[in-house]
């Protein structure tokens, strides 16, 4: 049982909300405290929810009405956050589209969503907007270049201006009509680790009571500040850090510049940051490539990272940031972000060992679940359930579920059970005490001869190592063997001694059959990630390919079995 929180006492009995109503309470409260702060720019509660209200007013203008669906390809900017609430205020669904994106999954997701606006933050080639019979406009926000003359959109200044013809009563009177906590908040796309995009669908109440239950295990003081280097399209961004901080009247720090590991650390210490929630891979940039001190981060205090991290980041992070506690978790998009997460209250061997337990979710938990959120089976390839201490696929069901994928009635049927659980796709072991270890997606696995390997596990060991920074490891197709396993390894050296030093790291604690059969030494930089930086595999696996072949001439390969 966790100790009462702020968040508690805050909310001792769940109302269930929108977005849009626990912005207004928050200007209730605090009015004049900083929101979030952009670069140089600062603005308060009050500040933010009239802007919103603008925003709303220019959302009505140009024809958008409960339920439509509006598209946001925008990296870090206050133009998101407004619109996130402003939606939220006329009942319309946000689509959050990973600003990297092509131009073929950027025309998929709004032709699938029936996206009646589109906001961007570049301009378009007309051909990825041909043809889309919903979509009404574009509009160009945070965006620094003049639109090319015969340009169709607008610009966000014309946009705002555009809506000074709804008054005041008008949006009022949608507004009230359209605050339903149960009514699709957003339509979030899996970041692309399937060969197809799915849309997720996400109400008000999901995400709301899983950031608040976020709150509870990290124990957010009121006016916590965090800082986050990972973008807000992204659920792990939206619910772990912008959402927290409504529940405890707290601060966002933004960046809208390309990620840089020294401006980062700029903007923590200008800023008064004393959180940051990012992925592990940031933090391993941020201890290898500037070895901050404590002394220049009097404010900090806590840390959040999340995907698989080496063993030595968690004492690192906190010796080089003076941090009190620093937390990981589990989760997943379709299951509204973090399913387990370690509290600040566990010992510190749990947090580097496994990814927490369900989430105590207090006042927003449910009886049914023991105060939880939902619950959790790990299954056999049968859908047999398994003893704890065995490993297999994750089932979950709950509140914070998706009801499913948005428009995808054959993705539906593959992801969920006919009495309600779905199926994640992750491959994890739940220990008696309920504490979940992730050990990678069951597509992942690879086969030695027959045998199974988790890349994760020959990660956690190899990453072990001292003289290894960063780790990630998939399979390739072998003549012979059928598969074999290639480790990309980011070390301070990349000679032949380093490799033959980590070979024999390797042979002193795995198996044979599970050590790579090739290093590939390279700069985790090189390593191509997702929106959020997790690395996707999938284009690991090419990039493998490339460097074996010698197509890929930055790396260094080392072959264990020579």
């Amino acid at each position: 049982m966790l100790p009462e929180s702020y968040v508690d006492r805050r909310y001792p009995q769940w109302r269930a909300q929108t977005l849009w109503s626990l912005l207004a309470d928050c200007v209730d409260r605090f009015p004049q405290r900083e929101f979030f702060t952009f670069e140089s720019y600062d603005c308060t509660y009050e500040q933010a929810y009239r802007l919103a209200l603008q925003t709303a007013k220019g959302l009505m203008a140009l024809g958008v009405r409960p339920g439509d669906h509006v598209a946001l390809l925008l990296h870090n900017c206050p133009a998101f956050l407004l619109l996130t609430f402003a939606l939220a205020a006329i009942g319309a669904v946000k689509v959050p589209i990973n600003a990297n994106l092509g131009e073929v999954e950027l025309r998929y997701i709004l032709e699938h969503t029936g996206a009646r606006l589109l906001f961007s933050e570049r301009q378009l080639p007309e051909p990825t907007l041909d043809g889309l019979q919903n979509l009404r406009g574009t509009v160009l926000a945070n965006c620094r270049e003049t639109p090319p003359h015969g340009y169709r959109g607008m610009r966000w200044e014309d946009f705002l201006a555009g809506g000074d013809v709804i008054s005041d009563a008008e949006l009022r009177g949608v507004s009230e009509r359209c605050q339903d906590p149960y009514a699709l908040s957003d339509i979030m796309f899996t970041s692309g680790s399937t060969a197809r995009p799915k849309g997720v669908m996400l109400t008000h109440d999901m995400l709301l009571r899983s950031s608040f239950a976020t709150c509870r295990c990290r124990n957010m003081e009121e006016g916590r500040r965090i800082f986050i280097p990972i973008p807000l399209f992204h659920l792990m961004a939206y619910n772990e850090a912008l959402l927290p901080v409504l529940h405890v009247g707290g601060t966002l720090i933004l960046t809208n510049q390309r990620y840089e590991p020294r401006h980062c650390l700029e903007m923590i210490r200008t800023h008064r940051a004393n959180d940051i929630v990012c992925v592990s891979s940031i933090m391993v940039d941020l201890l290898t490539k500037c070895s901050p001190r404590p002394e220049d981060f009097p404010e900090m205090r806590h840390g959040y990272w999340a995907s698989a991290c080496p063993e030595w980041i968690w004492q690192a992070g906190k010796a080089a940031f003076g941090l009190e506690d620093v937390c990981t978790g589990y989760g997943m998009t379709e299951c509204g972000s973090t399913t387990t997460m370690a509290t600040v209250f566990d010992p510190p061997e749990l947090v580097r060992t496994s990814h927490g337990r369900l989430k105590e979710a207090g006042a927003a938990g449910c009886r049914e679940f023991g105060g939880h959120l939902l619950e959790l089976r790990v299954c056999d390839a049968g859908g047999q359930e398994l003893s704890p201490g065995e490993s297999g696929e994750l089932y979950c069901r709950g509140l914070t579920v998706t009801k499913g994928y948005y428009n995808d009635p054959e993705a539906n049927t593959r992801a969920f059970t006919k009495d309600g659980w779905f199926r994640t796709g992750d491959l994890v072991r739940l220990d008696g005490s309920g504490y979940l270890t992730y050990l990678g997606r069951i597509s992942d696995i690879y086969k030695i001869n027959g045998v199974n390997v988790s890349p994760r596990f020959v990660e956690q060991v190899i990453g072990a190592s001292p003289q290894v920074a960063a780790v990630e490891v998939v399979g390739l197709c072998h003549p012979k063997c059928g598969e074999v396993g290639v480790a990309f390894i980011d070390a301070p050296n990349r000679d032949g001694q380093t490799g033959q030093d980590i070979l024999a790291y390797c042979r002193e604690h795995l198996a044979g059959f599970q050590i790579p059969k090739y290093f590939i030494f390279s700069g985790s930089e090189d390593w191509p990630r997702t929106g959020s930086g997790k690395v996707r595999k999938r284009a690991l696996r090419e990039l493998a390919s490339d460097c074996l072949s010698g197509r890929f001439k930055q790396a260094q390969v080392f072959d264990t079995r020579k």
